[in-house]
């Protein structure tokens, strides 16, 4: 995994730039990408150890002191998204309000949900901890240093104050120091550190306890590698409480011939191109090539596949059901597939030949204000 911060060196055969996230707007026309295909041979290296492998990123940011987390990567073969009909079932008060399956909604707006800012519960937080244990300690060495200064103008010894007061500074400049971002025992560390401050001292000192802080954080997965053979999953079954059982939705997620995958992406390129005084952003285009669709309810049926045909003709494709094979299907019909796996290929860029320099973007404050209705 990469650290934040650091800068990755991709050629073009391992990955694609990925513009900043911008605001997603919805398009029923396709745009025109002239550029050749990525040979998928050249995207397989120690990095991306398959043309479908990728990275998705999580990031949290608590809700009560607004810290960011380092966006943690894990691998993924496929991005999993969910029709508007199921998630809306779910959260009927939701961006989407009541969506009955009838009603067909865009692949960009199942991707533009599944990258949202969401709510969770019962999140630690080392950052609220560790201003909570730096306010305690600064407000016992303060209430400690006025007890001492009042025994010494009576003349009264202050041993004891005084290893009290030691004990709270140590742990006060422990906690300042704390990273919130690194994992560590954190009992383990005060205890030795104030075994180490008794200097050998008889006063049995109290071992520390740390419990960490809980509580609300927002939530937002981005993909952070984006893969040369994009495979979108469309989750169609979910659990009817009130059947008891699996049901499969049959709304129509519309799809184009191509996708720009990079208001998705966490990562941004630093580009020098400009056009009219204005820097040029880039973008991440990935052309479809085939789709799966599946016939059936949610628990058995048949499996088809349409593929484009590699004639560089967009507008004929082929259909393939067990051994037999329909060809010169026009794009209309590919276009109403109740597809369950969507496959794209990555299109190269104006930059494809020389390598690119990808960092992730630094961690800001989310906007969050919307997401408090």
């Amino acid at each position: 995994q990469e650290e934040s911060g650091s800068y990755v060196n991709l050629t073009s055969s391992q990955a694609s730039p990925s513009p900043q996230p911008s605001t997603k707007t919805e398009s029923n026309q396709r745009s025109s990408v002239s550029q050749p295909h990525c040979d998928m041979k050249d995207s397989i290296s120690s990095i991306t150890p398959s043309p479908i492998h990728g990275w998705i990123g999580s990031t949290l940011q608590c809700a009560k002191c607004n810290y960011v987390r380092p966006i943690q990567n894990a691998p993924c073969l496929d991005i999993p998204i969910v029709p508007t009909a199921i998630s809306s079932m779910f959260n009927p008060s939701g961006s989407h309000g009541k969506v009955d399956e009838t009603t067909s909604c865009r692949l960009e707006t199942c991707l533009q949900d599944y990258t949202s800012i969401e709510k969770v519960s019962d999140v630690e937080c080392l950052n609220c901890t560790k201003l909570n244990e730096m306010q305690h300690w600064e407000e016992e060495m303060d209430m400690l240093q006025g007890a001492m200064i009042s025994l010494r103008n009576k003349k009264r010894p202050t041993e004891t104050l005084e290893l009290e007061y030691r004990k709270a500074e140590c742990l006060y400049h422990f906690w300042k120091a704390r990273n919130p971002d690194h994992d560590c025992n954190d009992n383990e560390v005060i205890n030795k550190l104030l075994r180490e401050s008794s200097n050998g001292n008889d006063y049995h000192y109290q071992e520390e306890q740390i419990g960490i802080i809980r509580g609300d954080a927002w939530k937002c997965l981005l993909v952070t590698r984006p893969s040369a053979i994009l495979c979108l999953h469309i989750q169609r079954r979910y659990y009817d409480p009130i059947y008891d059982c699996m049901v499969k939705t049959k709304q129509h997620v519309q799809f184009d011939l191509e996708l720009d995958l990079g208001p998705f992406c966490a990562t941004h390129v630093s580009s020098s191109n400009k056009k009219n005084g204005q820097a040029k952003s880039s973008r991440l285009m990935y052309k479809l090539y085939a789709i799966l669709e599946h016939a059936g309810n949610a628990y058995s049926g048949h499996y088809v596949t349409y593929r484009r045909m590699s004639n560089g003709n967009d507008d004929k494709w082929c259909l393939i059901s067990d051994d037999s094979i329909a060809t010169d299907l026009p794009w209309s019909r590919v276009r109403t597939a109740q597809a369950y796996m969507l496959f794209y290929e990555q299109v190269s860029t104006p930059h494809s030949e020389k390598a690119l320099q990808i960092k992730p973007k630094p961690a800001k404050k989310l906007n969050t204000s919307n997401m408090m209705q």
